[in-house]
């Protein structure tokens, strides 16, 4: 891919958060659907151009899949260091909402598991 192509996947706000969100750690994409507050077909279309990049690779973890970053350093250095700045509020929201969405799950998985253990 052409420096010119890879900017041009880098310039759009979306994608810029997926990657920030990624950052940390592998996220499936009802995750960052929830996160972002996007419709499933607007967050694929951002996740294949990601993917057409090689920004990001997508990895089978049971049900789901998880997305995670390639270029760990292209997001710690240019995305964090120069996109970061002025924007700080959006991404804490963005990583608050990913520990609210942790939070949710693990309710979600321990209600699943009791419903179980208590049909037995």
């Amino acid at each position: 891919m052409q420096v010119v192509d890879l900017l041009k996947v880098l310039a759009d706000d979306t994608r810029l958060r997926v990657l920030m969100l990624l950052r940390d750690q592998p996220l499936c994409v009802s995750q960052i659907q929830k996160i972002l507050d996007l419709p499933q077909s607007t967050l694929s279309k951002h996740l294949a151009k990601l993917r057409e990049a090689q920004l990001v690779k997508p990895q089978k973890d049971g049900k789901f899949v998880k997305y995670h970053l390639v270029h760990h350093y292209l997001v710690n250095v240019l995305l964090y260091d120069i996109y970061y700045e002025g924007k700080e509020e959006i991404f804490d929201q963005d990583r608050a909402a990913i520990v609210d969405f942790e939070d949710m799950l693990t309710a979600c998985q321990e209600c699943l598991a009791h419903e179980k253990t208590s049909s037995h």
